[in-house]
């Protein structure tokens, strides 16, 4: 179940994809989702984004390294990011996946939530071989590490 009250606050479809991408790696619980929303002037008025938690800075990481490849391959409509957030008086680290928007852009919602698609498959494909890229790094510089020697 990825909503806690899914009768009173259902998962919007068009952020359903990215809400479940981060749902399933867990280690980044969702924990607040919008998919974007106009208000009656036909204006953007609500961005799509996930609020997700995290325990280690490590995963925002990988998942901000996936949104630049993303980028860089001009995959989405937009740059997206991920930022730190507070949310309530939790102690966890909160942070949210949202499109990064300059005073220039004027983004579609349409190919936003489209991106969201792209980007909840990318992290469906792809975080887990970094992750374990990551620890395998981290393994080998532990063990070529002076003060393994020293023990």
């Amino acid at each position: 179940m990825m909503s806690s009250e899914p009768e009173r606050f259902p998962i919007e479809a068009g952020i359903a994809p990215l809400v479940y991408a981060f749902h399933s790696l867990r280690l980044t619980p969702p924990c607040w989702s919008c998919e974007g929303h106009y208000n009656k002037s036909n204006e953007l008025d609500k961005l799509p984004r996930v609020w997700f938690y995290a325990n280690s800075m490590v995963y925002p990481d990988i998942v901000s390294e996936l949104l630049s490849e993303l980028s860089a391959g001009r995959r989405l409509s937009i740059h997206w990011h991920i930022r730190m957030v507070r949310w309530g008086d939790s102690l966890d680290i909160t942070f949210s996946i949202e499109p990064r928007i300059n005073p220039t852009d004027d983004p579609d919602l349409d190919d936003l939530r489209k991106d969201t698609r792209v980007i909840a498959d990318s992290i469906m494909r792809e975080t887990r071989s970094k992750m374990q890229d990551r620890v395998l790094k981290l393994n080998r510089r532990i063990n070529a590490s002076p003060l393994q020697d020293a023990g």
